[in-house]
């Protein structure tokens, strides 16, 4: 087994490459990343006026080249594929919702996705809602230049909603 030494004058783990967070309500959040980081982690802090379906999408690709395997609470999956971005709410009115990914970003690949949803109602009498997602984007010949958070129901990102990417190279 081979372990490469780091490289003198680079990070060694994870680093902050992005970060957007709304000063008022919108259906998109993006965040701009360097090109060349093989992997990255996304954090999403949601918060939601009305319903809400968020949807990620890598490079402001809008077309039909996402394929995504989720399941609701661990109930049991349900796939879709030829849509246009990985789901990462489904007609939510969770006041908040915290999401996280991981995404393997390698040019001449897919770029896969896993990504986990928490959110509830307020309130210590309601248990947090869990959303489990496993997805691709079918691009193979670019590496994620940018990242988007995107609301396709009748509700809003609210002020103060953010997205944050961190890379590793």
């Amino acid at each position: 087994m081979a372990v490469e030494a780091p490289i003198q004058g680079l990070p060694t783990g994870f680093i902050i490459i992005g970060r957007t967070i709304l000063t008022g309500a919108a259906d998109t959040i993006t965040v701009t990343i360097a090109p060349g980081f093989r992997y990255l982690k996304i954090h999403a802090a949601l918060l939601t006026s009305g319903s809400v379906n968020g949807i990620i999408r890598f490079n402001a690709d809008a077309g039909n080249n996402y394929a995504v395997r989720e399941s609701t609470n661990n109930g049991a999956d349900a796939t879709t594929t030829s849509v246009s971005g990985v789901t990462v709410q489904a007609n939510s009115a969770a006041p908040a919702s915290f999401i996280t990914a991981d995404v393997l970003n390698l040019v001449g690949s897919e770029k896969y996705v896993t990504a986990l949803r928490n959110a509830a109602a307020a309130a210590a009498t309601n248990a947090p809602g869990s959303r489990q997602t496993y997805g691709k984007w079918a691009n193979t010949a670019d590496g994620i230049t940018s990242v988007s958070v995107v609301n396709t129901d009748t509700g809003d990102y609210a002020i103060g909603s953010e997205v944050v990417v961190l890379g590793l190279l």
